[in-house]
């Protein structure tokens, strides 16, 4: 569903081990100053360049939805984004033949991100600047989460992966998606990963539909293509 065609996957180089990833095959692009492979089979090949507790490597388009909340400090009305894939690689245990990642079944949430390329990064935070790496208000550690847009508070990360993204009904504050490309680039990521209670229908008219599982459920938003094959964003959540 996404417009712009693979060219690898971005991984991290340590300083001084650049001659070494070359000589395995692996490329920079100057433009968006990342490090990656091309080989877009499995990532098996460039594993070892992976952080040791990738849970997964996403595809180099992924959904960002954005929701409304009340900020826990000011109280005042702000937006806080949650990152979620459909198309992805998964690190499983490894099997007698040495493989150990699957491709994704179905629609992963991600939340309590702890690495992200930072090329990702930052063309996340042009859209939304509200993303930030933070401080956990609960434990002293950090995450990739949101920050209020007024008081610049950080918001809980636990109450937004557990109330706010992680079930989507009618009592929930309205939602909205956004189709997010990375300049053709998958990359790797250590987070909390969640299997969505939501699966995609395309209905071949340029109309992509997010419905619950339960027979009694609802379309809950759409994303619309134009002529020329670009992704815009959907109407906001019912």
């Amino acid at each position: 569903m996404y417009t712009a065609g693979y060219k690898g996957t971005i991984v991290s180089v340590p300083k001084g081990k650049e001659k070494l990833f070359f000589s395995e095959g692996g490329k920079f692009d100057p433009d968006f100053k990342c490090f990656y492979f091309t080989d877009d089979d499995t990532p098996e090949t460039f594993d070892h360049w992976l952080p040791e507790n990738t849970v997964a490597i996403i595809s180099e388009g992924f959904y960002i939805h954005e929701a409304p909340v009340i900020c826990n400090q000011c109280r005042n009305r702000t937006s806080v984004i949650s990152l979620a894939s459909q198309s992805l690689h998964i690190k499983k245990e490894q099997n007698k033949k040495g493989e150990r990642w699957d491709e994704g079944d179905g629609l992963y949430s991600f939340d309590h991100i702890r690495f992200i390329p930072f090329p990702t990064a930052r063309l996340i935070q042009k859209v939304f600047p509200q993303w930030d790496y933070l401080l956990s208000p609960k434990r002293p550690i950090k995450y990739w989460s949101n920050k209020c847009q007024h008081c610049g508070s950080v918001q809980d990360e636990d109450f937004l992966a557990r109330t706010v993204f992680g079930t989507f009904n009618n009592e929930r504050p309205q939602m909205k998606c956004h189709c997010h490309e990375n300049n053709g680039y998958g990359f790797p990521i250590i987070a909390r990963m969640s299997e969505v209670d939501l699966y995609g229908f395309d209905d071949g008219d340029g109309r992509y539909s997010f419905y619950r599982k339960e027979y009694s459920g609802y379309a809950v938003g759409s994303l619309y293509q134009n002529k020329e094959g670009k992704w815009y964003e959907e109407d906001r959540f019912r």
